[in-house]
């Protein structure tokens, strides 16, 4: 005779693996010069390390210094394997430290580790200041010939 209480409760125990959003490397870190070039764009792997299929994804950026936007942020594609592209602009940016925090998330079902959060970190260093060359004469100074 078969025992349906127990064949329902090896369904339920047996389980599906749902997705599960991973990301690589999970922080990103920029450096530039004030009034210089942006530096180059850094990229985050996104991928399901669980089953079945993860999609939906869509990404966020919370700014922690309530700054102008800094960073830009593009997804490859809405299903996991995906490649987050962070790309920082220095702008009118001064020097100092400046954070922000990626989110990548996704409505799909059964995803309970959404959203993911990356930590991002942009230090704008002060531009080199350049002094004029000059001499000491009695009673001031005098540029040298060839100066600004």
């Amino acid at each position: 005779m078969l025992n349906r209480a127990a064949l329902n409760i090896q369904a339920v125990n047996a389980g599906i693996p749902t997705p599960t959003i991973s990301l690589s490397p999970t922080s990103a870190t920029f450096t530039a010069t004030a009034g210089g070039g942006n530096p180059a764009a850094t990229t985050i792997a996104v991928t399901n390390t669980g089953g079945g299929t993860l999609g939906g994804l869509n990404t966020g950026i919370l700014y922690n210094n309530g700054v102008v936007p800094w960073l830009n942020v593009s997804l490859s594609s809405t299903t996991a394997p995906a490649t987050l592209t962070l790309t920082a602009t220095t702008g009118s940016l001064a020097a100092g430290t400046y954070s922000a925090t990626v989110s990548v998330q996704t409505g799909a079902a059964g995803v309970t580790n959404s959203p993911q959060s990356i930590p991002v970190t942009f230090t704008v260093e002060a531009a080199a200041v350049i002094v004029p060359p000059f001499h000491a004469l009695r009673g001031g100074f005098q540029l040298l010939s060839g100066g600004f």
